[in-house]
Order: C-alpha cells, then sequence, then structure tokens
C-alpha cells in the first residue's frame, strides 16, 4: 500500500473533524445568539403587561354602568326586571366569550412559537375591538351591539394576556430569569389593574374612559411595532404541537394544548391543580363584593377601595418574594445560616410560595363565611391578595420541568385549565350562592381548594420521587 495514500487519509480525516467542529461552534454560536435575543424580547415586552392592565382598568367599572345605561329607564336605580334582563344579557355574552378564548388557545399556542410577537399583537387587537363595540353600542344605543364586546374579550381575557407574555418569557433559556420574569409581569399587571376605581372616578361621563382605554391600547400596539422585534429566526423547524400531532390529525387542532397534556402526569396534575383555583377565583371577588354590599351595606366606591386593596398587596407580595426574600438569603447564608436557608434557594422558592399562597385562598374563603365585622372583611381581602399570586408560582415551577421548546406548550395547556375553571366557575358557585344559604358557596370555595392543594402536592411527589 502506498504510505502517501494513509498520508491523504490521515489528511482528509483532520478536514473532516475540522469542518464538524467548525458546525457545531456556528451551531453554539446561532443557540447562544437566539438566547440573548429572547432575553431581550422579554425585558422589553414587560411594560406591557403594565400599559395593557390600565387599559383595561379604564373601562372595568363603567363598562357596568355603560349597559345600565342601555337596559335601565335610570341607570342608577335598575328596576327588579331591568336587573335580571341584564344579567341574562351579560351571563349569555360571557359564557359566549369564555369558550371563545378556549378555542383559540391552539392558536395562540403555536403562534407564539412561530412568531412571539404575532401573539401579542392579535392579543391588543381583539381586546380593542371590545372597547369599539362598547363603545359603538352606546353610541347607537344598542345592547346587543354593546355586549357583543364581551366576545372580543374573551378571545382577548386576561389568562390569554398572560399566556402570551409567559409564553415570551419562557423561552429566554434560563428557568431562573423565567421565574422572575413572570413574577415581575404579573405585579405589574397587578399595578395597573389596581388603580381601576381612580380612573373611574376622574370623569363623570363613563364614554371618556372609552377613548382613554382605546388610547392606552393604541400605546401598545405603537410600542408593540416600533420597540419589539421577533428574533431573526422564528424556528423554522416544527414545533410542539407539529409534533404532537404526527399521526393524529383527527385531534382538533384547537384541543392541542389538553393534547399536550397526554403521558405527562406532573403537568396534568398542575393543570388540574391551576383549574379548580381559577374556578373558585373567577367567583372569589363578585361573592366577596355581594356579601360586603348585604350584609356590612359596602357602597360601589368601598368595594373598589377592597379590589385595589387586594391588588396592591399582590404586587407586593410578589416583588417581595422575587427581590426581597432573595437578599435575606443571602444575607442570612453570609451570617453563618446557610443550610436553614438553603430551602427557600431559588429552585425550591417557586413550589413553596405557591402552596403558601393557596393556603392562603383557603384561609380568605374561610374567613368571609365567618365574617361579623367590617375589619374581617378587609382581612379577607389581604388573604385574597396573597392567594392572587398562585398562578405565577405555579407557572414558573412548570417551566423549569421542560425543556425551552416545550415550555409554551405547557403554558397553553395551563391557560386551557384556567379558562375551563372559569367557564365552570359561575355554573357551580354562582349556583350555590342563588340557591342555598349565602355562605355556603364559601366552605365549598375553601373545599375546591383544598382539591386543588392536593393535586399540586400530588405533583410535587411525582417530580421528586422521578429526581431520586
Amino acid at each position: 500500500m502506498d504510505p502517501s495514500d494513509n498520508i491523504d487519509d490521515h489528511e482528509a480525516i483532520g478536514e473532516t473533524t475540522s469542518l464538524l467542529n467548525d458546525e457545531r461552534r456556528h451551531s453554539h454560536d446561532d443557540d447562544s445568539i437566539q438566547l440573548i435575543a429572547a432575553k431581550h424580547l422579554s425585558y422589553r415586552v414587560l411594560p406591557l403587561a403594565a400599559i395593557s392592565a390600565l387599559a383595561m382598568a379604564a373601562t372595568s367599572a363603567t363598562t357596568i354602568f355603560a349597559y345600565a345605561s342601555l337596559l335601565c329607564e335610570d341607570p342608577k336605580n335598575c328596576n327588579d326586571s331591568e336587573t335580571n334582563r341584564y344579567a341574562g344579557y351579560v351571563a349569555i355574552a360571557t359564557y359566549i366569550a369564555n369558550l371563545g378564548g378556549a378555542m383559540t388557545l391552539g392558536f395562540l399556542s403555536r403562534l407564539s412559537r412561530r412568531n412571539r410577537k404575532m401573539g401579542l399583537l392579535v392579543w391588543m387587537i381583539c381586546r380593542s375591538m371590545s372597547v369599539v363595540m362598547l363603545t359603538f353600542g352606546v353610541w347607537i344605543k344598542s345592547i346587543a351591539v354593546a355586549l357583543s364586546g364581551r366576545i372580543f374579550e374573551g378571545l382577548a381575557s386576561d389568562n390569554l394576556l398572560h399566556f402570551n407574555l409567559n409564553a415570551i418569557y419562557v423561552q429566554s433559556g434560563d428557568s431562573k430569569l423565567a421565574s422572575k420574569l413572570i413574577g415581575t409581569s404579573f405585579a405589574l399587571y397587578m399595578t395597573g389593574i389596581s388603580v381601576s376605581p381612580f380612573i373611574a372616578g376622574l370623569f363623570e361621563d363613563f364614554t371618556v374612559s372609552f377613548i382613554l382605554a382605546l388610547m392606552l391600547f393604541g400605546v401598545t400596539i405603537g410600542y408593540l411595532a416600533v420597540f419589539i422585534r421577533s428574533p431573526s429566526s422564528e424556528r423554522n423547524g416544527k414545533d410542539t404541537e407539529s409534533r404532537i400531532f404526527t399521526g393524529c390529525s383527527e385531534i382538533p387542532r384547537m384541543l392541542s394544548p389538553q393534547y399536550f397534556l397526554s403521558g405527562r402526569r406532573p403537568l396534568l396534575f398542575t393543570a388540574i391543580s391551576l383549574g379548580l383555583y381559577n374556578c373558585v377565583q373567577s367567583y372569589a371577588f363578585p361573592a366577596m363584593m355581594v356579601t360586603a354590599s348585604i350584609r356590612f351595606h359596602f357602597t360601589g366606591r368601598e368595594n373598589g377601595y377592597l379590589l385595589s386593596l387586594s391588588h396592591m398587596i399582590a404586587t407586593i407580595y410578589v416583588l417581595g418574594t422575587l427581590y426581597v426574600v432573595p437578599w435575606a438569603v443571602r444575607y442570612l447564608s453570609l451570617q453563618g445560616l446557610g443550610k436553614m436557608c438553603a430551602v427557600i434557594q431559588r429552585g425550591q422558592r417557586d413550589p413553596i410560595m405557591a402552596v403558601l399562597s393557596l393556603l392562603m385562598q383557603i384561609s380568605s374563603m374561610l374567613t368571609i363565611a365567618l365574617a361579623s365585622h367590617v375589619w374581617q372583611v378587609y382581612l379577607t381581602a389581604a388573604l385574597v391578595a396573597l392567594g392572587l399570586a398562585t398562578p405565577s408560582f405555579v407557572k414558573a415551577d412548570v417551566a423549569s420541568l421542560f425543556a425551552v421548546e416545550d415550555r409554551p406548550a405547557a403554558m397553553a395547556a395551563l391557560a386551557m385549565a384556567e379558562t375551563m375553571g372559569s367557564i365552570a366557575s359561575p355554573v357551580l358557585l354562582g349556583s350555590i350562592q342563588t340557591f342555598l344559604p349565602k355562605q355556603t358557596v364559601f366552605f365549598v370555595a375553601a373545599g375546591i381548594l383544598g382539591f386543588a392543594l392536593a393535586f399540586f402536592g400530588m405533583r410535587l411527589l411525582l417530580t421528586h420521587s422521578s429526581s431520586r
């Protein structure tokens, strides 16, 4: 054999190895660039949580008066028949809205992977259209047109806003960063919502609040168009749902978020827990305000203060767990208490805070059920506020269980569970409050939350046993 042939073979192998190393290096560089772009995108969308919440808060109180102005001869004093007609219209519109929101999740889940910016843009347009239809309905004095705005509101519900934002945060690559972004975004959202009573009190003419809301939505759409740029490569390959549907084309794509739960028991238990939680949470504030109005003679203004108090406490609570608690842990570690603080490390913080928040929510339901003094109503509002952060902790914890490419599908499955809870809430808890003694609904709600805590506990046990 000619020695020169061996030399040529060695040179060829060396060139091949060099090319493979170059490809790996370029692939690693591309991944790093994509992660940096994803992190920048995550930080830039944070203000949208606050501005969107502010726009929604601008019409949250005045919408009720707008409906009353179309249905009642005296909007400030509707009679029983007018009130019943209004309740029927709102119930039908709300149900259609919730179903519409559930059906759009599959579409939004795929869109959040292919074009993260577009998912938010679709939400902004649909939510602003709800205000447009409401304003147009008031202008032409048509309750049907005004209530049609609830359809667009369902297609762009609060849950879908959180899903679109969270789907961006969890693709930042770092589960610790995703946890902080989800919590901070929730705190900014709560801050925007908490100013609702203040905004409502600024204007004597409720239509001014509609104009303000449209202006704010215009600002968010403009901010999205100018300052938010999608990463250069928006997942050219198949997305998670495409992999799920290989050989399963008979399953409707709109149900893809729920199909993602198949074979993933930890995520399934978490979804059930979050659905049960949202079933209670969707009805908690209305039930609490009804009780405060009937038993303690709260006015609309006092109920507004109750809402503001709850949302501000929730904001402080979340920001405290994100920034103050880690600082305190580092300080105590420096003081030689590292072992005692090890359990509160960031990797374990989210499930611990989720359990504590659920316990606070259970306590709030029992407190309002047994309340006999006004101060107990405010205590209930504070406890409810501490429970409001439960979904943000749960979702941040779930994000750490999945690879980056699967996280948006996991968030969509949880959002679908939340939507199902919202749909079941008025039927279950509303019926109980209507036909059974008034405090029964709170005891039932506490029981439902107990089941939510049990399912989340089972998820933690499953994850712990599989990691051993």
